[in-house]
């Protein structure tokens, strides 16, 4: 991890996870509540999806799947791995200068904050709180 970001890799002595490997699953955990079941038709349940972005897994673990970033109901990427899913939904909404979606706002936020090291200036009390029960 960089040196400026707030949480450094501190597992690898103890064989534990990391707090940013920790964090990281809960985020993805947080983002991946959509999971495409391979008898459903995959289009169809595109489309029903709100035009917001979406991270959509296909049967997968946390460590491998087949993970499509759904933006406006279109598939704009296709990956395998969920931190690189998470970082690219990130990256398209800085890109594409898209909202973060009302539920997932304070996610962004943390993830930029506390995975990313990019402080936020101006902070809510809800999310401060929900700071401190999770970094403490």
């Amino acid at each position: 991890m960089q040196s400026g970001s707030k949480l450094q890799s501190s597992g690898a002595a103890t064989g534990k996870p990391s707090p940013s490997v920790f964090i990281t699953k809960i985020i993805l955990m947080m983002f991946i509540v959509l999971s495409f079941q391979e008898k459903e038709n995959f289009n169809s349940f595109i489309q029903k999806l709100s035009p917001e972005s979406h991270l959509v897994s296909v049967d997968g673990s946390l460590d491998v799947a087949q993970i499509f970033v759904v933006v406006d109901n279109e598939v704009l990427l296709e990956m395998s791995f969920y931190t690189e899913a998470l970082f690219s939904i990130y990256a398209i909404h800085h890109v594409f200068n898209i909202e973060y979606p009302k539920p997932l706002k304070m996610c962004f936020i943390f993830l930029e904050e506390y995975v990313l090291g990019i402080s936020q200036t101006k902070k809510s009390v809800q999310y401060r709180k929900g700071v401190m029960k999770l970094v403490g």
